[in-house]
């Protein structure tokens, strides 16, 4: 069978530590709920190359499927838990299926 994940990978920049705070503890039940799998939270030491500020962080999650990552996208719970997440950091996502399908 093939591999439906969908990998998210999340590059942010915290401006309100406690705000992302507040974010993280509204949003951790709905991640539970939807079955959000969080492969590593990681804090970026450096970056190199040009062009890109190093973020502070680096979230790497990922779903079952595109279906389960669209359920958890617009749950209720979670765009209230967004907006506050919006205000907190800056953040890059990125999307991807696995290249070598495991």
């Amino acid at each position: 069978m093939d591999d439906e994940r969908l990998f998210a990978v999340r590059l942010l920049w915290v401006k309100d530590p406690e705000m992302f705070a507040r974010y993280q503890k509204l949003a951790k039940p709905v991640l539970a709920r939807h079955g959000v799998h969080i492969e590593r939270w990681l804090m970026t030491e450096n970056i190199e190359g040009e062009g890109m500020e190093k973020p502070d962080e680096i979230v790497i999650t990922w779903f079952d499927n595109p279906r389960k990552k669209e359920e958890f996208e617009n749950d209720p719970e979670y765009k209230i838990a967004a907006q506050i997440r919006d205000k907190a950091v800056k953040l890059v996502t990125i999307t991807a299926k696995s290249a070598l399908g495991d």
